[in-house]
């Protein structure tokens, strides 16, 4: 059986700075929106998951290339 996986997210400054944004296996449930990451890190020892933590939006590099047109905009032509 695969070991459960908590996906978090930094979202700012502070104590409870951190955001759940997936659960993957096992049977964990979160009540809270914010956690410290002392609380997450004994969350995911005492269920034994694997606790990943995956960049926000911001930090994360887009290709503009690869993005599909908006709605209402034609695609550019390639040549």
């Amino acid at each position: 059986m695969a070991k459960p996986r908590i996906f978090v997210r930094e979202d700012s400054r502070g104590k409870y700075r951190y955001t759940v944004v997936a659960a993957q296996g096992g049977d964990i449930h979160f009540h809270k929106d914010r956690y410290s990451k002392a609380e997450l890190e004994l969350i995911a020892r005492e269920t034994d998951a694997e606790l990943l933590f995956i960049k926000g939006e911001e930090d994360v590099a887009i290709d503009e290339e690869d993005q599909a047109p908006e709605s209402g905009e034609e695609p550019e032509d390639v040549e």
